[in-house]
């Protein structure tokens, strides 16, 4: 699933139509949940609990979290493993994020 707090996923000037149209297919595709308007209220040992702004409050279960905000971590997961990656991690383009998310998760 993947949680945004902006109203559109890639609220990005610049940003290449063929990569959006396609990201936004295999999303689609993959019936990989988007909650847009969104944001995480709390992260606990069962479930992350967003705030939506068209359906309120909701829980929901998962394996794995990965958190993509900004360019400084947040200390929110200091009692769990924490892989910082991005802008968070050391400024980079597109080819430098791509690379350093694939590395995390080939670890997870």
């Amino acid at each position: 699933m993947i949680i945004e707090a902006k109203n559109d996923l890639m609220a990005v000037r610049g940003l290449c139509l063929a990569n959006s149209s396609y990201l936004r297919d295999f999303f689609e595709a993959k019936q990989v949940p988007v909650y847009l308007e969104s944001r995480i209220k709390e992260i606990n040992d069962q479930e992350v609990i967003i705030e939506t702004k068209r359906q309120g409050s909701v829980h929901l279960p998962y394996d794995q979290v990965i958190k993509a905000i900004g360019y400084q971590s947040d200390p929110i997961f200091h009692d769990k493993d924490v892989y910082v990656i991005g802008d968070a991690k050391q400024v980079g383009n597109l080819r430098t994020v791509i690379w350093g998310a694939w590395k995390t998760a080939m670890k997870i």
